[in-house]
């Protein structure tokens, strides 16, 4: 979960395999679309990334599907597929000298008229446990980028650390947003 090296492809294919046969690692399976439980923090995060119009928001949605939310804000996705309901993924950043792997699958796809995107859900090799929602909705005239998530420390060093999670996963989120607005621009 925490090493000096930056992992390898083969390193992350390791984790993701061991991982896939794995249960999340919380109980609230696809609750960002839904009331979101108690005895976590819950995050509501948003963008507005213009006029509506049908062309910008397929590209958008279509820019979520792969990643490019997630890679703007700095992470290494792996595999590189496009999001899938079931996909068991690992992904990797830089803090500081250590870089942090994380394991997750993807518990749900979005693919309404006006809303798509998807949530993700922690596996046991994640520093948190908890789910994250990422959506491009149709709000009025307007586009608008939504993050949704709740989470807790899982990792044992991150419960000792959690006022230094919470930053981390703050800035995160304000890259996300960072991140869609570029990739509206």
């Amino acid at each position: 979960m925490f090493s000096l090296h930056r992992p390898s492809s083969d390193e992350l294919t390791q984790v993701v395999a061991r991982q896939a046969d794995c249960e999340l690692s919380y109980a609230e399976h696809g609750a960002t679309d839904a009331a979101m439980p108690a005895g976590y923090c819950h995050d509501h995060w948003e963008a507005d990334l213009g006029s509506f119009d049908d062309a910008t928001f397929d590209r958008l949605a279509a820019a979520l599907s792969r990643w490019q939310v997630q890679r703007g804000a700095g992470l290494t996705v792996y595999p590189a597929d496009a999001v899938r309901p079931g996909l068991t993924f690992a992904f990797c950043f830089r803090l500081s000298a250590v870089y942090v792997t994380a394991a997750a699958r993807v518990v749900y796809v979005t693919s309404e008229p006006g809303r798509r995107g998807f949530a993700y859900g922690t596996l046991p090799q994640h520093p948190e446990q908890g789910e994250e929602a990422f959506h491009v909705v149709k709000d009025g005239s307007r586009i608008v980028f939504r993050v949704t998530a709740f989470s807790r420390p899982g990792h044992p060093l991150v419960r000792l650390g959690a006022p230094m999670g919470r930053l981390i996963q703050l800035r995160m989120n304000k890259a996300y947003l960072l991140a869609m607005r570029r990739a509206a621009a």
